[in-house]
């Protein structure tokens, strides 16, 4: 059984919710194909610091680290991370990683109240995760090319789907109304998981165990509890 970590953006937001329901669907697919058996522990990425502690149970406890998906490419200046961005593991643990690392579909996260800037450190950090990835792809092109021609990462990028268009569509009725004319709001995702919004987050798991189905996902205490996360 292959053990995986999983660091993701997965947050109280519909987006991000989505995005880790259309990955966690296509990982699962990916692997019933290869006939690989999986089981996944998940991250809150911003919440996963790896310094040597943590970098010991990684080793021991996992057989790949998964980045995905979502806007990760972002600098929260707060955070202070080694390279400027998600991922929060220093340069000179990089080499010792054991598992296997892929990064998988993620973007730049344009906000529209922070600079968008990213420290010098940033560069040098892309470019050796890149190095050492067996998969680093985004979600669109417009953050290939800023990676390649902003921070000077010459290993392969692949160019994938957001993750959420993955997620599948449903049917949901439309609230009645007075007049014959109706308006749809598109909030990028499928309009039967607007719910959601409203959904309480202590059954948060619930929801993605439906959609995750059968593929054996942890829930995020698991991997806070090894670590002692914030």
């Amino acid at each position: 059984m292959t053990r995986v970590l999983l660091l993701s953006g997965i947050g109280s937001n519909l987006g991000d919710q989505s995005i880790f329901a259309g990955f966690a669907k296509v990982f699962g697919e990916a692997c019933d194909e290869a006939g690989v058996g999986v089981t996944v522990d998940v991250g809150f990425i911003w919440n996963v610091r790896i310094r040597e502690d943590e970098l010991a149970i990684i080793n021991e406890d996992y057989d790949a680290v998964i980045v995905a998906s979502g806007g990760c490419l972002y600098h929260r200046p707060d955070d202070d991370t080694p390279g400027g961005w998600a991922f929060n593991i220093p340069l000179d643990l990089l080499p010792r990683l054991r598992p296997s690392l892929a990064v998988y579909g993620v973007g730049y996260n344009y906000l529209h109240h922070v600079d968008a800037h990213f420290p010098e450190r940033t560069a040098a950090h892309l470019r050796a995760v890149a190095a050492k990835c067996v998969h680093f792809s985004t979600r669109e092109p417009t953050s290939a090319g800023m990676i390649r021609e902003r921070f000077g990462v010459t290993s392969p990028i692949e160019v994938v789907p957001d993750a959420a268009i993955h997620v599948e569509p449903m049917e949901a009725p439309a609230p009645p109304c007075a007049k014959s004319h109706r308006v749809g709001l598109c909030l990028r995702i499928w309009l039967c998981y607007i719910t959601v919004a409203w959904t309480p987050m202590n059954s948060f798991h619930g929801w993605i165990g439906l959609m995750t189905r059968r593929w054996p996902f942890s829930s995020t205490p698991i991997w806070t509890r090894k670590l002692g996360c914030r």
